[in-house]
């Protein structure tokens, strides 16, 4: 037995996974996705979420990376900065509208959210970047 039924077989632009087009939605752009899809878009809209009121926040869909900041009692601890300086400038500066407390640290969780380390050490020259322990 074929995995795809026949119908869903030829492509057709009406169509989204489905064998139907029941489940096919319309993004803003005039896209035509599956539903599913489109939901998953929506999440990913930016927009910074309070994850401990006054303390924490995630920055989501500022680029390909989210960036968090949390409140401690030095400053903000930044965990990733993004891929670009641009991604981190966008970051603070949505932090900003919620909390004005200094940068205190960064913290990188992987290899592709550091290109905004240079951005935050560059106007935040309190933060001292640091490769991590040494022999």
């Amino acid at each position: 037995m074929d995995a795809y039924p026949r119908e869903m077989s030829n492509h057709d632009q009406r169509r989204s996974i489905e064998a139907d087009d029941t489940r096919t939605a319309t993004s803003p752009t005039g896209a035509l996705v599956h539903e599913v899809a489109l939901e998953q878009s929506r999440r990913l809209e930016r927009r910074l979420h309070e994850v401990i009121p006054g303390v924490a926040w995630n920055l989501v869909g500022n680029g390909l990376s989210n960036q968090s900041f949390i409140l401690g009692p030095e400053g903000i601890i930044c965990i990733d900065t993004g891929e670009s300086r641009e991604e981190m400038e966008a970051a603070v500066a949505e932090l900003r509208r919620v909390c004005d407390a200094p940068l205190a640290a960064v913290l990188l969780t992987h290899f592709h959210d550091v290109g905004g380390t240079p951005d935050a050490c560059g106007q935040h020259p309190q933060l001292v970047p640091d490769s991590g322990p040494r022999a």
